[in-house]
């Protein structure tokens, strides 16, 4: 009698004659009886077996239903050809039985309710015993003889098992948990989910991700022309999530698997260079946006010229954002952007100008935020295109006011450790960049003074 008890419950094995094995991708049948008492399985065997029976026949007739080794196909087309709700019943459980086990899902679920070890062992080898079946089957189909495989076959079989066993997991699936576990803004969840989506298409599964996979990954980005650091950017991502799931033990860390992502180096790739505006270029930008009639764009010139501010942390700014002849950062790239930065005594009249023509609270008045609440798109727009007026190289960018700013104050010997606050950059010591406040406003006032734009005109109509 083809029982066998397992886990202190009876089930039934039936082997499927060679002729038919095509026709349901399998070589044998195993059914939990669901009892673990012999009389009541031998009994509710003899049923089932009955069936295949009658199913072996009515495939050598037919030639199977749907494709050749898709079992869950021809259960469900026996199903509604079926004349009897019993018979009905029995193959769409059937169908549905298939269905599972041919979902890793299901065994990794069955592993996890698993009470005991001998349980776990014994659902491993029922998972390998699916699996070798699947690649005999398949192996069968390609024209293989019996008793050898097809290289492809045995591959799926075995990128089947490791899924199965949870050795190997689909990434996508805990993509979206691990987006919601980063603390970041909205922009950098998007860009971030960007990249695992890539990622995760180019491996579908953890046991995908080798050294040798991602040496060609990161060889492959270059050869598209990506900018260095923005495959720099993928990778530190994708290392980000990789080590997610090992910390969440969704993957399984193994003591002798090396890192995949130790000692990557990204050679090659397009290198994006950011220079610095010489104060004169930065005068000759103000002065060619006041002749376009541009005179926002030439006062957000201003604004960054005379603050070191990011784009995006200009138009942010609120008119009772202006404190004590300060203006206040609130938000920006980072926590450490978070700052006061005096008004420089050239620009006082500017800001002046731009609170009292304001209609929305902001210095920067009618400015669309996009979906992540960011208002510099358009200016940034209409300050490239005054740039490519004045033929300024793709190296000069309005962030390269930032590093004029940041040029002015070394030239000037201003100590790292009161420019970095005042640019909103942290400091990395202990004194200064964990016990100490930060430089006052009246240290920083005489900082400012320092900046200057020959032939800048700030009050110009």
């Amino acid at each position: 009698m083809p029982i066998e008890k397992r886990r202190n419950r009876y089930f039934g094995i039936y082997r499927l004659p060679r002729d038919v094995q095509r026709i349901f991708g399998k070589t044998r049948v195993t059914v939990a009886l669901k009892t673990d008492d012999r009389t009541i399985a031998k009994g509710r065997w003899a049923a089932v077996e009955a069936h295949w029976e009658a199913a072996v026949r009515q495939a050598r007739e037919e030639d199977g239903r749907g494709a050749p080794g898709d079992a869950r196909a021809f259960w469900e087309a026996q199903a509604a050809l079926a004349t009897t709700d019993e018979d009905r019943a029995f193959c769409e459980a059937a169908a549905r039985g298939e269905a599972m086990r041919a979902n890793p899902a299901y065994w990794r679920a069955q592993l996890a309710e698993a009470d005991t070890a001998k349980d776990r062992r014994e659902i491993r080898e029922l998972i390998f015993e699916e699996a070798e079946i699947r690649a005999q089957v398949e192996s069968r189909a390609a024209g293989v003889e019996y008793g050898t495989y097809d290289a492809d076959a045995l591959a799926r079989a075995e990128r089947w098992r490791d899924q199965a066993t949870g050795k190997s997991v689909r990434l996508a699936d805990h993509l979206d948990s691990y987006i919601a576990s980063c603390d970041v803004k909205p922009k950098t969840a998007d860009m971030r989910r960007a990249v695992l989506l890539r990622f995760a298409d180019h491996f579908p599964l953890s046991g995908d991700i080798t050294p040798r996979a991602l040496r060609e990954w990161i060889e492959g980005l270059t050869a598209d022309n990506k900018a260095r650091a923005t495959v720099q950017r993928m990778i530190s991502d994708a290392r980000g999530f990789w080590n997610w799931l090992h910390e969440t033990e969704i993957i399984e860390e193994k003591e002798d698997a090396p890192d995949p992502f130790a000692r990557l180096r990204v050679r090659g790739g397009r290198v994006n260079r950011r220079d610095a505006f010489t104060p004169e270029q930065v005068t000759a930008l103000h002065g060619a946006a006041l002749n376009r009639g541009d005179r926002q764009v030439a006062d957000l010139i201003a604004v960054a010229a005379f603050t070191g501010a990011r784009i995006e942390e200009v138009c942010a700014l609120r008119c009772d954002d202006v404190i004590d002849d300060a203006l206040t950062i609130r938000s920006g790239k980072t926590d450490s952007a978070e700052r006061r930065v005096p008004i420089h005594e050239d620009l006082g009249p500017v800001v002046v100008r731009l609170q009292s023509a304001s209609a929305d609270g902001y210095l920067f008045d009618g400015q669309a935020p996009n979906k992540y609440g960011l208002r510099s798109r358009a200016l940034q727009q209409r300050f490239s295109e005054l740039k490519i007026t004045l033929k300024y190289p793709e190296s000069l960018t309005f962030h390269s006011i930032r590093k004029t700013v940041a040029s002015q104050l070394h030239n000037a010997g201003v100590p790292e450790q009161i420019a970095a606050p005042l640019l909103g950059h942290k400091i990395n010591t202990i004194s200064y960049g964990v016990y100490s406040r930060g430089p006052d406003l009246e240290t920083l006032r005489e900082v400012i003074r320092k900046l200057q734009y020959p032939g800048m005109s700030l009050n110009k109509l």
